[in-house]
């Protein structure tokens, strides 16, 4: 993670860069202390991930700052962003241009990414680690992400989230890389499953299964293992259904792996074959998307 220069009170631009991550397996863990509440699991972190910037502005009107956050051009306003803004009281304005390749509202971790960013904002870019430690909160509260943060904070192609909650707050991740260069394909399946119903419906499997495939991955953290497991989890869980399983009958000795999150099909393909699973992979789902792995977390550079 960049660290930022202290006494950098000036700061006029600040250009974030953080990446996407995808759980495959993970265990809900609720805590006395919010921000000691999360989960552990296991996911890979994917780029290209959020790229934003953002602008600080003078406001003339300090008890109403001004400040816009824009995806891909659009305004946008979560919940978790509602929140960061009665957690953290002060009259910063700043205006937030983010770009990526990746919907909201399907399981890649954007909220977080959009959380961590706004935070910083808040914080004026001077104190990262409090601004990682709020986000986090407001991801528990609004239950948007439970273990999105720590994981795109410190990056690894895959992560093992071994306990828990907020950077500094008993949260502790272990980093896994791979010297292949892994492509990792995805596309949005067509179901209606946000965060609190897929929670809500899904609680019991989540819980029931978790644990046997944590402690499968964290044995053999490679990422065919990881695959496996999360293949199984999300079938035992319902997120990979007979229909999808059809759909991909075809293209199996082409594939490392895959799995289903919430609404997002993962799919990794052996290095031959990338282009005709590709081209197949959108054929059958209507959109195909391209990441790479990274070991990278967030980064930070102010102007």
């Amino acid at each position: 993670m960049r660290k930022v220069p202290p006494g950098t009170d000036q700061i006029q631009r600040c250009l974030i860069i953080l990446p996407l991550h995808i759980t495959g397996i993970w265990k809900i863990c609720w805590r006395r202390d919010e921000y000691e509440s999360g989960s552990i699991g296991a996911g890979i972190v994917i780029e290209p991930g959020l790229k934003a910037e953002i602008k600080f502005i003078e406001s003339k009107h300090d008890k109403n700052p001004i400040r816009i956050v824009e995806l891909n051009g659009k305004k946008i306003n979560l919940k978790n962003i509602e929140i960061l803004n009665k957690l953290i009281d002060n009259n910063s304005s700043f205006i937030i241009n983010c770009e990526c390749n990746a919907p909201l509202g399907s399981g890649y971790g954007l909220s977080a990414a959009l959380c961590i960013t706004y935070s910083i904002a808040l914080h004026k870019c001077l104190n990262i680690d409090k601004a990682i430690e709020k986000a986090h909160l407001a991801e528990v509260k609004s239950l948007l992400g439970l273990g999105d943060v720590i994981a795109e904070v410190y990056g690894g192609e895959l992560e093992i989230r071994i306990s828990p909650g907020a950077p500094k707050h008993d949260g502790k991740i272990i980093k896994i890389c791979y010297r292949n260069d892994y492509t990792i394909l995805t596309s949005e399946l067509e179901i209606n499953l946000t965060t609190d119903i897929m929670l809500r419906e899904k609680y019991d499997k989540i819980v029931r299964y978790s644990d046997t495939y944590i402690h499968k991955v964290l044995e053999d953290p490679s990422l065919e293992n990881f695959l496996e497991c999360s293949y199984n989890f999300s079938k035992l869980v319902g997120f990979l259904n007979n229909s999808i399983e059809d759909k991909l009958k075809i293209l199996k000795r082409f594939l490392i792996g895959y799995y289903v999150k919430k609404r997002v099909l993962v799919i990794v393909p052996e290095r031959d074959f990338l282009d005709e699973v590709y081209e197949r992979v959108r054929s059958m789902f209507g959109v195909c998307r391209i990441f790479k792995l990274t070991k990278d977390g967030l980064r930070i550079f102010l102007t």
